[in-house]
């Protein structure tokens, strides 16, 4: 099968979409859906065409923290996928496999003076009480963070999701001061 077979013809139709934003009105749902299918069905071929070079090499398997195998063909892949994304919808998060958010941290690692790790609720009260500038956290639980919007937002912080929406219904969270926000925020797009 060819590439080009997966291709959208006309890439001036691709409306944005965020997930961050709220979805678009009813009507443009089914040709934004066509657009992302087509889109994924092209790049995972490419994506495909990569590991297929590495298939029967003889090539290195390493053993990941989770005891699941890890080798250069999922990387690459990973990295093929992440630029044809980033190409497409330059404004979109990605979240991967191997590399996860690897790109937002190390926008913040190079922005922040010091880095440091807690426990969940260590890390937000240093916060609240300004020992602290920000915790991100990229694994959170209801049961975690539940009492921490309250405990931010009394002490003058914001406590939101990685796309600054304020809430505790997530899986991830961020907590800073509202003059820090916009620019973690900025950071993690």
């Amino acid at each position: 099968m060819a590439s080009g077979e997966w291709r959208v013809d006309d890439k001036s139709k691709l409306t944005d979409f965020h997930p961050c934003t709220p979805p678009p009105p009813q009507t443009k749902i089914m040709t934004n859906l066509n657009n992302f299918l087509n889109f994924a069905l092209d790049a995972a071929w490419q994506a495909g065409r990569v590991t297929r070079g590495y298939f029967q090499t003889g090539v290195a398997v390493q053993q990941k923290a989770d005891n699941t195998p890890l080798t250069i063909a999922d990387r690459q892949a990973e990295q093929k996928l992440r630029q044809l994304i980033g190409q497409q919808w330059p404004e979109h998060n990605i979240i991967g496999e191997e590399y996860g958010r690897a790109e937002k941290w190390q926008k913040l690692i190079e922005a922040s003076y010091e880095q440091r790790t807690w426990g969940d609720a260590y890390g937000y009260a240093l916060v609240a009480t300004g020992r602290a500038d920000v915790i991100v956290d990229p694994i959170m639980s209801l049961w975690d963070v539940a009492p921490m919007q309250v405990i931010m937002e009394e002490a003058g912080g914001t406590l939101t999701d990685w796309c600054g929406k304020a809430t505790i219904h997530n899986e991830e969270s961020i907590a800073t001061n509202k003059q820090l926000l916009p620019d973690v925020m900025a950071l993690l797009k």
